[in-house]
Parts: C-alpha cells; sequence; structure tokens
C-alpha cells in the first residue's frame, strides 16, 4: 500500500457503517442514481432525523417549534405522495 491509506479507508469505511440510521439495511447512502431524491430511503430516513431533532428541541427546550411542526408536515407530506 503506497501512502499507507488503506488501513485509514478501511477505518472510516467502518465508523461510516456504524453511524448508518436507523433500519437503512445495507445501504448507508444515497443512491445517486435514483431518479427521485423523496424516493430515497436514506433522504427519508435523513429527513426524518431532523425532524426527530427538531421536535426533540421544541419538547426539552421550548425552541424550534414551528420549524419542527412545518418540517413533520413536509415529511408526512412527501410520504403521502
Amino acid at each position: 500500500m503506497l501512502g499507507g491509506g488503506g488501513a485509514g479507508r478501511q477505518q472510516a469505511a467502518e465508523r461510516a457503517a456504524g453511524d448508518a440510521p436507523r433500519g437503512a439495511g445495507k445501504r448507508a447512502v444515497r443512491d445517486f442514481y435514483s431518479p427521485s431524491v423523496l424516493d430515497d430511503p436514506y433522504v427519508v430516513e435523513q429527513q426524518l432525523r431532523v425532524v426527530e431533532a427538531l421536535e426533540l428541541s421544541c419538547r426539552q427546550f421550548g425552541e424550534r417549534c414551528s420549524d419542527a411542526r412545518k418540517a413533520r408536515e413536509r415529511v408526512e407530506e412527501n410520504r403521502g405522495r
């Protein structure tokens, strides 16, 4: 291995796989060839993580509540398409 980068890349890949969203299955990244971003399971999971974080902030600190409501509405709207 020239440059010694092989081990570092393997470790980075393992860390990234450990950070995969819940229920992501085998794929932990966006499918760039997917014709629709909104139908990509990875993108949907990331959107849900953001919504949950906003809702948690609203519950715990009373902050960003309107953003949390709007984000939840948008995610639900996209699911119902």
